[in-house]
């Protein structure tokens, strides 16, 4: 089912909405009005093909991932595989207290069924247990990302031990074949 709306400046609608199965937009789709927004529910996807320009208000210009991230804990050392045992596309992980010398790096691997050769995946290092550049001072990064694993380093650039644990946060972006 589709439908066409021709509308001019002069023409105002005080409609609450239309709600519709699948909607293809040729040529611009604007919201515009105090309030007015795009929203995606949960278990859908928006995807956009081409450029996406976002202007306005700085505040406006976010993205709001929903539900929180899940946490999961690294269990036995800091070079024990973590499983992601859901489907979430946002999740937090606990690391073991790592106790890496000064200079070295280490590295444990996700196991991830939802992730794909081609996804990015954003890390944010949330916070260290120990006491920076006493007990070493951690730098965690995405190594690699192939079907279903991330891997992550940890390198320690600080002057002593590392003695603690961090908790990194995961964001997955999904990509369509490079072909």
């Amino acid at each position: 089912m589709s439908a066409n709306f021709f509308l001019n400046d002069a023409i105002i609608q005080n409609s609450k909405g239309i709600r519709v199965h699948t909607a293809e937009v040729n040529g611009n789709l604007k919201l515009s009005g105090s309030g007015t927004g795009l929203t995606v529910d949960a278990g859908t996807t928006l995807d956009v093909n081409g450029p996406m320009n976002v202007s306005g208000d700085l505040n406006a210009r976010k993205l709001t991932f929903n539900p929180l991230p899940v946490l999961y804990t690294q269990a036995t050392d800091g070079n024990t595989a973590v499983n992601i045992s859901g489907a979430e596309e946002s999740f937090d992980i606990n690391t073991v207290a790592l106790t890496t010398a000064s200079g070295d790096l280490q590295a444990f691997n996700i196991t991830h069924s939802g992730v794909g050769a081609n996804d990015m995946v954003l890390l944010t290092q949330i916070s260290y247990s120990g006491v920076y550049n006493v007990n070493g001072a951690l730098s965690a990064h995405v190594a690699g990302v192939t079907a279903g694993i991330i891997t992550v380093g940890i390198k320690n650039w600080g002057s002593g031990s590392a003695n603690g644990a961090i908790k990194l946060r995961f964001k997955l972006i999904h990509n369509t074949t490079v072909g």
